[in-house]
This record gives C-alpha cells, sequence and structure tokens, in this order.
C-alpha cells in the first residue's frame, strides 16, 4: 500500500512539472502582410527568460508555469503585444504597426523626451539611414547639407578631416561662434575648430569636434532651430542645437551587426581656363613667366628658361589632372544585448579616407562602450565611454599665399603635370625646375607639389567622451536624475618646410610642434515629475541644476629656422621660441520647465533659467525665460477627411550669452627677447561693464498632413533679434 501511494505522488509530481514547465514554440507575423518579422524580443513577463525570432520569424522559450505565464512580443515599429500561455504549446502572433506612436515622440532639449505634438517650437527629425547610407567621410555635418529647413552647412576646406560651420536661422554674434551646439545624449561636447581661417591670405584649417562623431552609434538625430527650443541649454545654445541620440543595448536578444562602404569623390567645380596662349605676357613667348598671355600655342619646340627642350601646345587638363579620385574606405563593426536588467552595446570603426589633394589622407579608430542597468525597479543607472584615435598627414594649406589649390590654378597652360612633378630639382631659393611658377621671383605662389612633398602638416588626436547617469524613481510620478560628463580632447600639431618654400621656408627650413588640449565637464541635477490634475488637464515639469567648465591650454613650439638643412627637429633649432596660452570658462546655472496639457490639444510651455557666468562682472548673473503654446486643432474639432493633422504654435524665448572670456580686464602678454623679455598689453580695450548678449525670438508655426499623413508641410515664421553684442 505505501508503495503504491508512494508511485501515485511521483506520478503527480511529474504530471505537476509537465503542466507547469514547458517549451512554447510559435511564428510572429505582421498584421499589415503576413510577412514573418525576424528579430522580435519574446520574454516572459516578470522575469528575464525569453529568446527572440528567426529569420523566419519563430521562436521557442520555456515557461515555468504554462498556465499563469504571459510572453511579451516587442519589436521596434510595431505595438507591443501580451499574450498569455495559458498551458499552450504553440502560439502564432501578428503584430500590428506602431509607425505613428514612432513620430509621437521625439528628443528634446536635456534629452528630455517629449510628444512632438505637445511642441510649442519647430524641430525636424533626421532618420539615421540618410546619414550612413551615403556618407561624408570627413564631418557627420556635412551629411545633414539639405536635409535640414533654413540651415547652411560649410564644408571646411581644409581637407579630410576638417572642420564644418552649420548656422541656422543666420548669425547671431559677431564675436562668439555662430556655429550651432552639438548635444551627445543630452550633454554638449567641444565642437572647436583649430586654425579657422582669419583672411583670404591663408590658414591651416583644422578639425572641429563634430567631425568625430560616428554616424553608425547614432539612434536619431533632432535639430531644435529656435531660441525656444534650446532655451534650457543656456548661452551655448543661442544658436541653436543638433540634437543626436546613441545607440544603447536591446533586451532580450544579441544582435551583430556590420557595416562596410567605399566613397568616391572628385573636384567639383573647377574653374574655366583658356587654351590659346602660353606662357608670355603681351603675346611674346617667355618661359621665365607663369601668366599665360604670351603667344598663340602652336605645338612648336622651344627652350626652356633652365635650357631644357620643351613643346608649346595647350594643357587643357592640367589643373583637373592635379587632384585624384578622393576614396574613403569605412567598416564598422557592433554587438549588442542583454536582459531585462542590464543591456550593453559595443562597438569599433575605422575610417580610411583619402583626400582629393595628393597625401591627404585620414586614418580614425572609434570604439564605443554603454552599459545600461536596472539595478532595481525604481534604480537605473546609463554609462558611455568612447574613444577616438585619429591621425591626419599633409593637411592643405588654405587661401591665396602658396597653397597647393591656389598654386595649381596659376599652372601655365603650356605646362603638364608630367613637368609639374619634377619638382625635387632646387637651381634657386624659391625656384623649383623645370618650370616657372608662375615667375622665377614669384613671392607666393610655388609649384603645387613641392609644397606636397617638400612640406608637411599633420594633425594627431585622442580624444575620451563619456558620462555617467543615474535614475531614480521616488514615486510613480516623481524621479530624479543625475548625469557627470567629461570630453577630454588633445592635439597634438606638426608642421614641416623644406628650405625654398615661399613665405614659410626659413633658412635651413622651418619646423614648428602645437598642443592644444581641451577639458570640458558637465554635471547635472534633475527633478523631473508629471501629475494628472483633472481628467482633462496634466502637467508635467523639469527643475535642475548644471555646472560647466571648460579648459584648453595651448602651447606652441617654433624653429624660426635650422642649423641642419631640412633636419625637421627642434634640437636643430636656430632660435626657438616657445609660446603657451589658454583659456577657462565656468557657467552655474539653475533651471525649471513645465508643460500644461488640456485634452492633450492644448499645451502650454515655460522655461526659466538662470546663469552665474565667469565672463561677467559680479554678480555674474543673468536670466532668460520662454514662453509658447500650441493647439492641436484636428483634436479639438471635425476636420474634412482629407486632413489628418493640423496644429497651430507660437512662442516667445531670450537665449544669452556671457560673452569672450578674459575681456573685462586689460590682459598682458610675455614675449621673450634681450635680458628679461617684454611684456606688452593686449590690443582689446577691456569693457568692465560688461553685458551679456541676448537673443530674443519670436515664432509662430503652422503643421499640417494630408491623406492618412502621407502628405504633409510645416510652415514656420520667426523674427530673431541680437542685442548687446
Amino acid at each position: 500500500m505505501t508503495k503504491r501511494l508512494q508511485l501515485l505522488l511521483g506520478l503527480m509530481i511529474l504530471a505537476t512539472v509537465a503542466v507547469h514547465a514547458q517549451t512554447v514554440t510559435g511564428k510572429v507575423t505582421a498584421a499589415s502582410d503576413g510577412s514573418a518579422i525576424p528579430g522580435v524580443s519574446v520574454l516572459v513577463k516578470g522575469t528575464t527568460t525569453g529568446s527572440a525570432t528567426d529569420a523566419d520569424g519563430k521562436y521557442s522559450v520555456s515557461v515555468s508555469d504554462a498556465n499563469g505565464a504571459v510572453l511579451v512580443f516587442s519589436f521596434i515599429g510595431f505595438a507591443t503585444k501580451e499574450v498569455p500561455v495559458q498551458g499552450q504549446s504553440q502560439i502564432d502572433v501578428t503584430m500590428d504597426d506602431d509607425a505613428t506612436a514612432l513620430d509621437e515622440v521625439v528628443v528634446t532639449a536635456l534629452g528630455i523626451p517629449r510628444e512632438s505634438k505637445s511642441l510649442s517650437y519647430a524641430t525636424q527629425t533626421v532618420k539615421t539611414s540618410q546619414l550612413i547610407e551615403v556618407r561624408d567621410p570627413n564631418n557627420m555635418l556635412n551629411s545633414l547639407s539639405g536635409k535640414i529647413a533654413n540651415v547652411q552647412i560649410n564644408q571646411g576646406s581644409g581637407g579630410v578631416g576638417s572642420g564644418a560651420r552649420i548656422i541656422m536661422r543666420g548669425n547671431r554674434s559677431i564675436q562668439q561662434s555662430n556655429n550651432a551646439l552639438i548635444v551627445i545624449d543630452g550633454v554638449p561636447i567641444t565642437n572647436n575648430t583649430n586654425g579657422t581661417a582669419g583672411s583670404d591670405f591663408g590658414s591651416v584649417q583644422g578639425s572641429d569636434g563634430a567631425s568625430n562623431i560616428n554616424p553608425d552609434d547614432i539612434e536619431s538625430v533632432t535639430v531644435l532651430r529656435g531660441a525656444s527650443a534650446a532655451a534650457l541649454y543656456g548661452s551655448q545654445a543661442g544658436n541653436g542645437v543638433i540634437l543626436i541620440t546613441t545607440k544603447k543595448g536591446k533586451a532580450g536578444s544579441v544582435s551583430v551587426n556590420v557595416n562596410s562602404g567605399v566613397t568616391m569623390e572628385k573636384a567639383f567645380s573647377l574653374p574655366a581656363l583658356q587654351n590659346d596662349y602660353g606662357q608670355g605676357v603681351g603675346g611674346v613667348l617667355n618661359p621665365s613667366q607663369g601668366a599665360s598671355w604670351g603667344a598663340k600655342m602652336t605645338g612648336q619646340s622651344f627652350t626652356g628658361y633652365m635650357g631644357e627642350q620643351r613643346t608649346y601646345s595647350a594643357q587643357p587638363d592640367n589643373v583637373k589632372d592635379f587632384f585624384r579620385t578622393g576614396q574613403s574606405l569605412n567598416n564598422s563593426f557592433s554587438v549588442q544585448g542583454g536582459s531585462e536588467k542590464m543591456t550593453t552595446y559595443l562597438s569599433y570603426t575605422n575610417n580610411n579616407v583619402q583626400g582629393i589633394v595628393p597625401k591627404n589622407d585620414m586614418n580614425r579608430h572609434t570604439i564605443t562602450l554603454r552599459v545600461s542597468n536596472q539595478v532595481s525597479k525604481k534604480f537605473s543607472t546609463d554609462s558611455k565611454l568612447t574613444y577616438i584615435n585619429q591621425n591626419i598627414t599633409n593637411r592643405p594649406r588654405t587661401g591665396e599665399e602658396n597653397a597647393p589649390i591656389s598654386d595649381i590654378f596659376q599652372i601655365p597652360r603650356n605646362v603638364s603635370i608630367a613637368d609639374a612633378k619634377n619638382s625635387s630639382a632646387l637651381n634657386n631659393v624659391g625656384v623649383n625646375a623645370p618650370t616657372a611658377w608662375p615667375s622665377t621671383q614669384s613671392s607666393i605662389y610655388q609649384n603645387p607639389y613641392w609644397m606636397i612633398n617638400s612640406t608637411s602638416i599633420n594633425e594627431k588626436r585622442d580624444r575620451i567622451m563619456g558620462f555617467l547617469s543615474a535614475k531614480y524613481d521616488i514615486t510613480e510620478w516623481l524621479s530624479v536624475k543625475g548625469r557627470a560628463n567629461i570630453d577630454r580632447l588633445s592635439d597634438q600639431g606638426e608642421e614641416s618646410y623644406s628650405q625654398g618654400t615661399v613665405l614659410y621656408g626659413q633658412s635651413g627650413g622651418s619646423y614648428n610642434i602645437s598642443r592644444v588640449n581641451t577639458t570640458q565637464q558637465w554635471y547635472d541635477l534633475m527633478l523631473e515629475g508629471k501629475n494628472t490634475l483633472t481628467s482633462d488637464l496634466k502637467i508635467d515639469y523639469t527643475i535642475g541644476t548644471i555646472f560647466y567648465d571648460t579648459k584648453t591650454d595651448w602651447l606652441w613650439n617654433n624653429s624660426n629656422g635650422l642649423n641642419v638643412t631640412n633636419k625637421f627637429s627642434l634640437n636643430y633649432a636656430k632660435a626657438p621660441s616657445v609660446r603657451q596660452d589658454g583659456s577657462r570658462v565656468q557657467t552655474q546655472s539653475v533651471f525649471a520647465r513645465f508643460n500644461l496639457a488640456f485634452k492633450e490639444a492644448i499645451f502650454l510651455d515655460g522655461s526659466l533659467r538662470t546663469d552665474w557666468d565667469s565672463r561677467l562682472p559680479s554678480p555674474y548673473s543673468y536670466s532668460y525665460p520662454s514662453i509658447g503654446l500650441s493647439a492641436v486643432l484636428s483634436d479639438l474639432i471635425e476636420m474634412p477627411s482629407v486632413i489628418s493633422f493640423l496644429k497651430l504654435n507660437s512662442s516667445y524665448a531670450v537665449v544669452g550669452n556671457g560673452g569672450l572670456p578674459q575681456i573685462r580686464f586689460n590682459t598682458y602678454g610675455y614675449s621673450q627677447g634681450a635680458g628679461s623679455g617684454f611684456i606688452g598689453r593686449s590690443s582689446t580695450l577691456a569693457i568692465p561693464n560688461l553685458k551679456p548678449e541676448l537673443v530674443k525670438n519670436l515664432e509662430f508655426g503652422l503643421e499640417a498632413k494630408f491623406m492618412e499623413n502621407k502628405l504633409g508641410f510645416t510652415f514656420t515664421y520667426y523674427k530673431s533679434n541680437s542685442h548687446n553684442l
């Protein structure tokens, strides 16, 4: 009897296990067309157990409670679906499109997500595919050209990796940068450009901060053009904001992505050149002249100014043939995945770029690691670290004075590229055989191949960007969030000019080394809340404080000639000189914002920020408000069937700007010289009662969509005035 009871008990236990622990399989398809959906996350609700659908949309997941378990199916672009297991061993699921939901939420200032219909100002979203399908190898900002309304983007002229200028709604300041602020994951990045041209007589255009942004790591891009949209970022945002949100791991699956591509580019819009007259002036052939107004070219032989025999015939493509076909190779590899408790994203990207000017190359390595943790039901963390190593060789000088582009435009119309490439035989200082360029005594132009082969302008960059954020949900409607961010950038520059280089080559040659280090720190603390006041009235709000500090140090070492000709080392400097400089700006801020929603159709926005800026005199502070109102008319009144969406919005905002550093007092510089050297006062007159620049912006907008959102337009009128420039 006892054995029978034991056997019966064992069978009951096995039956219980069989009922409460089983494998569920099935297939996930799209409701719109019945196609299989690969990569759908399938999780057992309340646990970390799950899987993902394969290429055929099929899945298999083990559940410990076959009766009470609930499966959660989620995938980007589709509405999340929950299905009770209820003892079933096969569950096939169809998922509905949720494209409208994707368009409803955008990331706004300080990384705060908002419904787009609730915004009282104009924004624009750029799809990531537009940045990576046909990418610009030099700078991500160039890929935005033509894709954003009322934004002008000027590509840098300093070859590969050079900085770009992005202007929204025109210039606003006469002394400060008019570049838009670049924000990644809610925090501004350093976007200074070293060596921008101050006139048309030449410079070395350096890299900017935005050129290091890796398009393969971007999740979304939102453009805030107006002052109302950007007011929470304070003085940095007076010129508009480019908000970039980067990728993070996704729970429930592991995915590996590989993206490789090749981009080619050629010189565009070259000048039109005559091909009737060759070297000389006044209709007379003169081989010692670079000007091309000599005799007509008839193909006869003549003796060059160094005695070589040459043919006097037109070379119509000698300018075009100077430029090479630029080529960029992009290889990106990323791994992402995780569970409900932790997700990870790791990526590596290599960009190998050849510019259209010979020998101007760039090699860049970018590594990113992002880890997000749901430590408990109420506490979560997010962290990211990005390292960039970049090496640019042979930057071309820009402007009119002895720069490769200006030099090639001076080529005589009868000189072939083959002759021009023979630039290594140095006859006299500043004269390259066998071709006059453009004359034997030119003071600003030279054979461009001399500049390419006998000079070099190189730059090495190491950059570390990272943040750590933590969020704690105090209640269901109130949370506190803090972030710490650092952006450390180190540039090492090196310039060498062989003896005989016009303008830049001193006795024995020239050699210069520079170092620019920039460190930016950003810390913020925010209290965020959402409350339902009545059935028709809701409010969400943010109160916070920000500490911002940026410091830049410059160091230049110049040889001022070399004791051993063309021996490029400071050890051989004839008269070495050192110059050091730097700047520092610190801003401490408090801010508040709110959004009041009535029937989810009428929205009132407001914000106020106060800055204490180190660039201003005591008490160092200034404040600026913003207010906005928007109404979704299509949700308030019945519209004709052709109108899917209709919204009106208006806003007024003030954005401040602290001004240039170190202009409140007279400043003095030290120069090396006889005895103990010299002290000189800055040529900038001190402004003891300096006021902050203020940009006041008034904006009205209309947004409409028709035929089930298949056609739409946005119209914006704005007026922007800058004060205290």
